[in-house]
């Protein structure tokens, strides 16, 4: 991708250049600009059989496919991110919140409880809060039992409303929202935007 400010040095060593020459020199321009790395990985491409370079990224699921309940009055979806990462996501009407959650196995560094933290018990389930995003708690029973849920397959990716879930090719699942996310390898170690 070109930037305007390399476009403009390239311009200006041209002109610098021609000034110190009389009009019997040749001159030769040549430039090169190359992106920051960040923008390379930023984007995989690869050579299509014409030659056009495509985006590859993550399979890009459509959210019918994780719909549960399909004679439900509301949408429900369950999605199995990975093998310790099962999230549902509720429909509710206008005038109420969605319901979501995300059942997690964890190792390692676990992240503090953010809600009933006088409960006791480890971190397990994150919910969305508003005010801080994804909040750490943990299944506190009730007998909900837990719906089946479709499993997202290594290197693809599903948006459900607010909530875009991803199985990266290594196995870490990643759940993101308004900018905040968490992510669980395959081996249950936790990462998110605060913890």
């Amino acid at each position: 991708m070109r930037k305007p400010h390399a476009a403009l040095a390239a311009t200006l060593l041209a002109a610098t250049t021609m000034a110190a020459c009389d009009s019997d020199d040749v001159i030769e321009v040549t430039s090169t600009v190359t992106a920051p790395v960040a923008e390379e990985a930023a984007v995989t491409e690869s050579a299509t059989a014409t030659g056009t370079p495509t985006p590859t990224g993550p399979l890009v699921r459509d959210a019918e496919e994780f719909r549960i309940f399909p004679d439900a009055a509301h949408p429900a979806y369950a999605v199995q991110v990975s093998p310790n990462t099962m999230c549902t996501y509720f429909d509710k009407e206008a005038a109420q919140d969605a319901y979501f959650d995300c059942n997690v196995e964890l190792t390692g560094n676990v992240p503090p409880l953010d809600i009933d933290h006088g409960i006791g018990g480890s971190t397990d389930v994150f919910l969305w809060d508003p005010a801080i995003g994804f909040a750490a708690t943990h299944d506190v029973g009730g007998g909900e039992g837990i719906p089946p849920a479709v499993k997202l397959h290594p290197g693809e990716q599903v948006t459900i409303a607010e909530y875009t879930f991803t199985q990266f090719a290594n196995g870490t699942a990643r759940v993101e929202r308004e900018g905040h996310w968490f992510e669980v390898d395959q081996a249950g170690q936790f990462s998110s935007d605060r913890f």
